[in-house]
């Protein structure tokens, strides 16, 4: 069998990019959903600041998987972490590892920076993926829902009046309220040190998509 290559995407592989991402969106029957072109591939991918990073897997010269992740962070561990957009093999590679090995070389890019955690989502319905998941230590996180705006609620509130806007200082009176100290500070401070004496708190908020 030939030799399974990981490597980054690169100019030229745009077209190939966008057909792994349309099979994916087909098996996961989101295709009306599907909007990713090579124009956007070029953009947001493989710019010069890209929004995320992809990973092509080839058998030989043969494309046979396709990963997209980011970099997040993990406020309160104070660690970096990566959320796994899009994980795909083609249905006639799968059986020979080749999941496994995405994942693996996507754990290795986060432990080599101390990274928190490595996350993502799947589709309820899709219990081959869980129970993949599952064999590799991977667990689901419970106690959260998660949560998204989008669409017209999104619209909706990012055009609400309401939003805060900050007023303008008024030069004096702003610096003196800043220079006289509150009656409490001395004694908040105490015990905001005493708080940092507990270290710090367990992580485990999931990023949205």
């Amino acid at each position: 069998m030939p030799e399974l290559r990981i490597r980054s995407a690169r100019a030229g592989d745009e077209a190939l990019i966008v057909t792994l991402l349309r099979e994916l969106a087909d098996y996961e029957k989101l295709l009306d959903k599907f909007r990713v072109t090579e124009d956007i591939v070029r953009r947001d991918y493989l710019g010069d600041r890209p929004l995320l990073q992809c990973e092509l897997a080839f058998e030989g010269e043969a494309p046979v998987g396709v990963m997209t992740w980011y970099w997040t962070y993990a406020s309160f561990a104070a660690r970096r972490a990566i959320y796994l957009e899009d994980l795909f093999v083609r249905p006639s590679q799968r059986g020979k590892g080749h999941g496994k090995a995405l994942l693996v070389h996507l754990a290795k890019t986060g432990a080599a920076v101390g990274a928190q955690r490595v996350e993502w989502s799947v589709l309820d319905w899709n219990r081959p993926s869980i129970e993949f998941y599952d064999s590799l230590g991977a667990r689901p996180v419970s106690g959260w829902l998660v949560y998204r705006l989008e669409g017209e609620a999104l619209a909706a509130l990012g055009a609400d009046e309401r939003g805060h806007r900050p007023g303008p200082r008024r030069g004096r009176q702003w610096r003196d309220r800043r220079a006289r100290p509150h009656p409490l500070a001395d004694s908040r401070r105490h015990e905001a040190l005493q708080g940092a004496d507990a270290g710090p708190a367990d992580d485990r908020r999931p990023q949205d998509l």
